[in-house]
């Protein structure tokens, strides 16, 4: 109250007396001075741009300050004029109106600066900012020796300043990043100039930010930082490095807030470029990749590029206060404040996790493609319908929200370009306008009604897009809900293909990077190309789970078709799969690049990363990533001498030992794929199964070990033998043919009729298994995994390779079965960490620790129990939960070998009052990764929520079918009843659709 240094009673009584007066009339006075204060920025702001001067009346709340880019000499004297003129600014100090100004002070105070602004610039006190930088008459770069200039941020770029201030995940939330992809033989040195030749070009990816967010410097055009990738496009290392340097935050004040990267592999060449949504948007990644194509081609062509000039960032930037003044914008306003005076509120979507209390950026992106003729479909139905895709696909994306949530009125954000709006094609800049666009629901209209309708409510929303998101919240007065990142959670948009855009000489295409942050709640992106559509969910994964996004994406797949076929059904009526069948997939998406890798690759990878790290212990053998490596390496080489190759099998005839790690490798990376057999099956199981694999080669540690059994025309490999061969050949892996469709290995079932069926499982299909269910278990380079079960149990892949590509420690059991006490002392011994365990098995050995006090000290280090193979006796659970394994996460896996070894998981909570034992029977919960699940009934139709039925899996990890048996293959694996396009696994296993999973 008062001063500083007075403490009057009088100043007291008049601090207490406003208080009284502004807690009676609540928040309307600080509101009055707000909007009176944001009029008086606006029209000083206004005549600054009129004359072309680069000053800016910077304000906040009721707050101002007056900005000069460039401080002029006699800057000050303007504080004179105004003081002439009955208005007194403290220089250089922050100004403020206060609830005693009315709008004629504001009239009045805006007078007094026009005038004194023209009375200076009529002397040459106050000049016009430099010009836009002349380009030459080629349209490419500008010309030099311009200097540093400096204009002030947008509205739009105000609120991604402001956004990015929030933290370093809400900062990396707004990267925006592409990969142009170029097939056949680039000219990388012409590839180089002609991304110089774009940032040169264009003002916004020069630009770095003031500390406060008033203005930002625009550089003159420089040497450009153009990276190589450090990895090559299709492997693992790429992936996982494009989706790091895409989730890491810009620095807006140093800059540069863009990134180019070329990586190139044999006839590919990528260009991965990153930047801040401050300086592009959208409408400006196109715009790049076209003049980059441009820029490309003359290049080549031995010519310096011509493009008409480009439209200025300083142009854009200066005409913002024009535009905040202008007609347009004050029509806009009145538009969206009738039509959200009464804003709904967010539609109750099903969330899978607690919301947090603030905002949360972590998120992840899926797809899902739709088929060919439903793009034809589609069109079809545009045409008689007199719509546009854009509406078709907004008013099906509705129709979704509601049938998830129940709520009739929706607020559903679109992006508009603000270069379409303002007629500036041209212009590589943050001008998108993220609309709040309201549609009504009535479940009575039909599709084709519901759409014409939401059509004809779109062009007038549209029309009026002068105006950002940031405007509207203060104008409406929304008052922000701190649990969530954006007044508007929902967004939808539709991306056309690239169109008329060519790389001479080169194949072209584009699509869109992905970050692990995302600045929304939810998000549908429809990519609309010539022959297909494919469909992104993007959402917030502190509050959604991937299998429920999925399955969203499916049920809109389902409306969608239902639409496009009855499109005078009411929307009531309309087929709904997410109510009627859990149709899950994938959390974790398979990226491109994973998806053109070979098993082997991933642990190659691993083993380039810690070469010296232990990777294997069997007894006292203990091998090094880098010493299986080369072991396996040089056992390949050989195997490719006896013909080893794509399909060709290759039987295994080992205990659980480091050999059998070493030879398993050294298989896969020969090309051929793995036949392993259990030394102890009995001989007539070895000789059914060596009937039906027709092994070209078997491995062995010693000739003795070979069964009976084997045809002569078997290639016999013998470690013990074979050795002086196997130590001479190269330690660098083979170069192989092997494709990720061929075979990875073969695992023989009994089934139901007892005899061996050779289950074949593709590289593509465990490689998109891996991964994923590490994600599940959470495996890392810490872990201590045991290898227990028989070499011939898929879980044993699962083990190795889970162990083996996340740079953790595999430990081998031997021969014998340890007692309880022993399995402690090996815990504690080796410190593992993750144990995976027949469920029969488990209880015992559960019983035998809880009835040994003893032992429960040695089992600190394990924090991971999984079981499968077997339905989980609830007896499991309570003795875990007896022995007080808080720590230790207990899973139930589930998953035939057709699928690819775990489908689905469930994990024990370990208070019984949120799973009580004797309630009910043991969940085996929700799908992981790239796993499809279905739940249908007698007529092969989806079951409703909690109906019963039989189990079908499907996605990229089910089996190619049984080895010989191509008329039970066709029989298990088959077209979906109820989606013919869609390939399934017939499990024959019987389970109740839960809302929490199966």
């Amino acid at each position: 109250f008062a001063g500083t240094f007075v403490r009057h009673p009088l100043a007291m009584a008049a601090a207490h007396a406003s208080l009284q007066w502004l807690k009676a009339r609540g928040h309307t006075p600080q509101e009055t001075a707000n909007a009176l204060t944001g009029e008086l920025a606006d029209r000083v702001n206004a005549a600054f741009a009129r004359r072309g001067i680069d000053a800016h009346l910077a304000h906040f709340s009721s707050f101002f300050h007056l900005h000069f880019a460039e401080e002029p000499p006699h800057a000050g004297l303007l504080f004179y004029h105004l003081r002439h003129r009955g208005i007194h600014i403290w220089e250089g100090r922050v100004g403020f109106l206060s609830v005693a100004h009315t709008p004629e002070d504001v009239d009045r105070i805006a007078g007094a600066f026009e005038e004194s602004i023209d009375a200076m610039a009529g002397v040459g006190l106050l000049r016009a900012a430099r010009p836009t930088p002349p380009q030459d008459d080629r349209g490419g770069s500008p010309a030099s020796g311009e200097s540093p200039r400096s204009v002030p941020l947008t509205d739009a770029q105000r609120e991604l300043f402001l956004a990015a201030s929030f933290g370093r995940e809400a900062n990396a939330a707004l990267n925006i990043s592409m990969t142009i992809r170029l097939r056949g033989d680039a000219d990388h040195g012409a590839l180089r100039s002609a991304i110089t030749d774009v940032v040169h070009r264009h003002e916004s990816l020069r630009c770095t930010f003031a500390p406060d967010g008033s203005t930002q410097t625009i550089h003159p055009p420089g040497p450009v930082d153009i990276l190589e990738a450090p990895h090559a496009p299709g492997t693992a290392e790429f992936a996982a490095w494009v989706r790091e340097v895409c989730s890491t935050p810009f620095d807006l004040e140093k800059g540069p807030v863009f990134r180019f990267w070329i990586a190139s592999s044999g006839h590919e060449t990528q260009v991965i470029f990153i930047a801040h949504h401050i300086a592009c948007d959208g409408w400006s990644c196109d715009t790049l990749i076209r003049d980059l194509a441009a820029c490309y081609n003359a290049r080549t062509a031995g010519r310096e590029p011509s493009l008409p000039p480009a439209e200025s960032l300083t142009a854009w930037a200066l005409g913002e206060a024009e535009r905040r003044t202008s007609k347009a914008r004050k029509d806009a306003l009145a538009f969206w404040r009738e039509r959200l005076a009464d804003p709904p509120p967010p539609p109750p979507l099903p969330e899978d996790f607690p919301r947090p209390r603030r905002p949360s950026y972590r998120g992840e992106t899926i797809h899902r493609k739709l088929t060919a003729e439903v793009r034809s479909r589609l069109e079809s139905l545009v045409a008689s319908a007199r719509a546009t895709p854009f509406g078709l696909l907004y008013t099906t994306f509705s129709i979704l929200i509601h049938r998830l949530s129940g709520a009739t009125d929706l607020l559903i954000g679109i992006p508009v370009a603000g270069q379409n709006v303002y007629r500036k094609h041209s212009l590589v800049a943050h001008c998108v306008k993220y609309l709040p666009t309201r549609v009504r629901i009535d479940p009575s209209l039909s599709f084709r009604e519901l759409v014409n309708r939401t059509q004809v409510e779109l062009f007038k929303q549209i029309a009026h897009a002068h105006v950002s998101l940031g405007d509207l919240t203060r104008e409406l007065r929304w008052r922000p809900d701190p649990s969530r990142p954006s007044s508007v959670g929902l967004a939808f948009n539709l991306d056309p293909a690239l169109a008329d855009i060519a790389f001479d000489g080169l194949e072209f295409s584009a699509f869109q990077n992905h970050s692990e942050y995302f600045n929304a709640e939810l998000a549908f992106n429809a990519i609309l190309g010539p022959d297909e559509i494919v469909l992104e969910a993007s959402y917030n994964t502190d509050i959604f789970a991937g299998q429920t996004v999925y399955n969203w994406l499916a049920a809109f797949e389902t409306l969608l078709c239902d639409c496009i076929q009855s499109p005078d059904t009411p929307i009531g009526d309309l087929a709904f799969t997410v109510d009627r069948c859990d149709a899950a997939s994938t959390p974790a998406p398979v990226e491109a690049e994973q998806e053109a890798l070979l098993l082997h690759q991933l642990f190659e990878h691993q083993a380039s990363q810690t070469p010296e790290a232990i990777a294997v212990v069997d007894g006292d053998t203990r091998l090094s990533y880098d010493a299986l490596d080369v072991r396996a390496n040089r056992l390949a080489h050989l195997l490719v001498e006896r013909g080893a190759a794509a399909d060709e099998r290759v039987a295994l005839f080992f205990e659980r030992s480091a050999d059998f790690v070493i030879a398993l490798l050294a298989v896969l990376k020969s090309g051929a794929a793995v036949v392993p057999i259990d030394p102890s099956w009995p001989a007539e199981r070895q000789r059914q199964v060596l009937a039906t694999a027709d092994p070209l080669i078997a491995i062995a540690p010693t000739v003795d070990a070979f069964p009976d059994a084997l045809p002569e025309k078997v290639h016999l490999v013998s470690f013990a033998e074979d050795a002086p061969d196997i130590a001479a050949r190269p330690t660098t892996a083979p170069a192989i043919a092997t494709r990720p469709e061929h075979l990875a290995y073969v695992l023989f079932t009994s089934g139901s009729t007892g005899e061996p069926k050779g289950v074949m499982i593709e590289h593509r299909a465990v490689v998109a298994h891996i991964p994923s269910i590490a994600r599940v278990y959470g495996i890392g380079a810490e872990d201590v995994s045991l290898l227990f079960h028989s070499v011939a149990f898929d879980p044993t892949i699962e083990q190795i390779f889970c162990a083996l590509t996340c740079g953790g420690r595999l430990v081998i059991r031997g021969p014998e079965l340890w007692t309880p006490a022993e399995f402690a002392a090996v815990v504690a011994r080796e410190k593992l960490t993750v144990i995976d365990l027949p469920p029969s098995y488990c209880v015992q050995l559960l019983q035998g620790w809880l009835d040994d006090s003893p032992v429960r000290g040695a089992l600190d280090s394990l924090r991971l129990i999984i079981l499968g193979g077997e339905p989980m006796p609830p007896r499991a659970i309570e003795l875990w939960r007896a022995l007080g394994l808080r720590r230790t996460r207990l899973i139930n896996s589930y998953g035939p070998t057709e699928a690819t070894i775990t489908a689905t998981t469930w994990e024990v909570p370990f208070d019984a009052e949120a799973f009580p034992t004797e309630a009910e029977a043991i969940p085996i919960g929700r799908p992981h990764g790239p796993v499809g699940v279905h739940v249908i009934d007698d007529q092969g139709q989806p079951v409703p929520a909690g109906g019963i039925g039989e189990l079908c899996l499907s996605g990229p990890t089910l089996a190619r079918g049984y080895l010989g048996h191509p008329e039970v293959t066709a029989a298990r694996f088959a077209p979906a009843p109820f989606d013919p396009g869609l390939r399934i696994y017939r499990t024959g296993d019987r389970v109740r659709l839960r809302p929490d999973g199966l």
